[in-house]
């Protein structure tokens, strides 16, 4: 009888330490679920879409240090005399080609963080790979370059920064370093992100009507700025060109001063949280990814003199669009999914024999 009850005990006791193991990993395991399901945890997934041609982005540029003078400029002389010209930038060679309206969308954007900017869209699609633009630059200045989409241009002119990335390259065309040419190769991307309080965007549905983020923030930022300044100052035009709600110009530098602060604290209050005033940002947007090579004066040999300035070529990389997805680590299916496989492996439970449990306690109390 004592050798029963010993080995009993044991048998109790080995399936007490077994019960407490299995209840142990599922509750370890479904913590970790639990936190990424509660958390909204992601992850992204990477595929790829072969084009048979591509359009290249749009770029937008202007030299690196904006104004010839600094200070706020409260008249239109003022900022016409301090800002730069196309013709300052390109060399004649690619302001020819500029102005062939098949082959170039040009526009002049007036912005007063980086003063006066040229975006320039290409209107051709590219079906090879290497096949893209040379643009002939003067080398008086560094300039900056941002790649973004046609409609993306009015980010460029708010002063606290941008919403999001916008890919961005410093380009020294003063050959100081005898480098003559920069080959810049872009690979188009689109990102598709969950609507979430992380990611800052809900939808693609605006309250206010507009078709886009950009056309939501020109409205309801122009609509927000005017409750806070009562003139304009020259580099705010992209805000308000189709407003009806104008602005009289700053009549002293004192106006203006005031006028630029209150623009830039605006921009940056609306920038920081976009979908607080009516605009989420985008869920699904294209940018690129871009990669320089740079080539040697001594490397152009006799086909480069000095009077071809500075070149950069403007290229595809590939031909094939990288598409991120972001996805939930666990939505509810899933998380359902999970819960039921860890419940079945470590504690042997189904729907079925929870069923037929609750079933068999019913006929018992019956």
């Amino acid at each position: 009888m004592p050798e029963l009850k010993r080995k009993r005990f044991i048998f109790n006791s080995l399936t007490f330490i077994l019960v407490l193991i299995c209840l142990s990993l599922f509750l370890l395991l479904m913590n970790d679920v639990w936190n990424k399901f509660s958390n909204k945890l992601t992850s992204t997934g990477i595929t790829y879409k072969a084009n048979d041609a591509l359009r290249l982005p749009c770029f937008t540029i202007h030299p690196l240090h904006s104004y010839k003078s600094q200070g706020v400029f409260r008249t239109n002389r003022d900022y016409e005399e301090n800002t730069f010209q196309l013709e300052d930038i390109f060399q004649i060679e690619t302001l020819e080609s500029l102005k062939n309206k098949t082959e170039f969308k040009v526009k002049e954007i007036r912005t007063l963080i980086f003063g006066k900017c040229y975006m320039i869209c290409s209107q051709n699609l590219r079906s090879a790979q290497m096949q893209g633009e040379l643009f002939y630059l003067k080398t008086d200045f560094d300039f900056t370059i941002h790649f973004h989409e046609e409609n993306e241009f009015l980010l460029m002119t708010f002063p606290s920064g941008v919403p999001y990335d916008i890919p961005t390259v410093t380009i020294d065309a003063h050959n100081r370093d005898g480098i003559v040419l920069t080959n810049i190769m872009v690979k188009e991307i689109k990102v598709s992100l969950i609507p979430n309080k992380s990611n800052r965007c809900f939808t693609n549905q605006y309250s206010d009507g507009s078709i886009n983020f950009i056309e939501c923030s020109r409205k309801n930022f122009w609509s927000m700025l005017t409750k806070e300044i009562s003139c304009t100052i020259p580099g705010m035009e992209s805000f308000y060109e189709n407003s009806s709600k104008l602005l009289k110009e700053c009549e002293s530098k004192t106006e203006a001063a005031e006028a630029y602060e209150l623009f830039h604290r605006t921009s940056g209050t609306f920038i920081e949280n976009p979908s607080e005033y009516g605009c989420p940002l985008p869920c699904e947007r294209k940018t690129v990814e871009f990669s320089l090579k740079y080539i040697h004066k001594t490397a152009m040999g006799e086909t480069y003199d000095d009077s071809c300035g500075f070149i950069f070529g403007y290229y595809f990389s590939t031909l094939l669009t990288e598409e991120r997805v972001q996805t939930l680590f666990y939505d509810f299916e899933n998380f359902l999914v999970s819960m039921g496989g860890y419940l079945g492996l470590f504690l042997g439970f189904s729907v079925l024999s929870l069923g037929m449990e609750i079933l068999r306690i019913l006929k018992e109390i019956v």
